[in-house]
């Protein structure tokens, strides 16, 4: 009985040493307007952007060096805005009316970034709040992102789970 005790606490200890180890690093986040950035995140060579202006977060989950560090999913976070020329534009939003979806589960406030400029937010906060956003089925988040369509912009959400 006494042995299994001991066995019993040694592997409580490990796993709460396995549990307090730091696995996750610090986020990395970067906020930049070059599109060649932007491009190894998500596709735009189908709709290539006049001008771009984005967010990224990124944190790693990963063990460490440690006897019982413990990996886990990573974590990452796109917030983008892109404009585009008039008749790109019009290609997009085009195929976006013909489009039968369902809305992803995002509401106007997830797309109001905080680092946005004032003349998009003020494009963004005179929208209807009961439109709904649009599945990303241009720039390859698929499920995991959506687009707001603005005047010749679109803001973009791109996250992983």
């Amino acid at each position: 009985m006494k042995i299994l005790r001991l066995l019993y606490f040694v592997l409580m200890v490990a796993v709460l040493h396995a549990c307090s180890s730091p696995g996750s690093e610090e986020p990395t986040s970067f906020s930049s307007a070059d599109t060649a950035k932007l491009a190894q995140i998500i596709d735009i060579r189908t709709f290539k952007p006049t001008k771009v202006n984005f967010k990224y977060t990124y944190i790693a989950n990963t063990a460490n060096s440690q006897r019982f560090g413990v990996p886990g999913p990573s974590y990452s976070r796109l917030e983008a805005v892109l404009d585009f020329d008039a008749a790109t534009f019009e290609k997009i939003a085009e195929g976006y009316k013909s489009a039968a979806y369902i809305s992803p589960n995002l509401d106007k406030k997830d797309f109001s970034f905080d680092w946005l400029d004032a003349d998009v937010r003020n494009e963004l906060d005179k929208i209807d709040s009961t439109y709904k956003p649009a599945p990303d089925l241009l720039f390859g988040s698929d499920k995991n992102g959506g687009l707001w369509l603005l005047d010749k912009k679109i803001l973009l959400i791109k996250f992983s789970n």
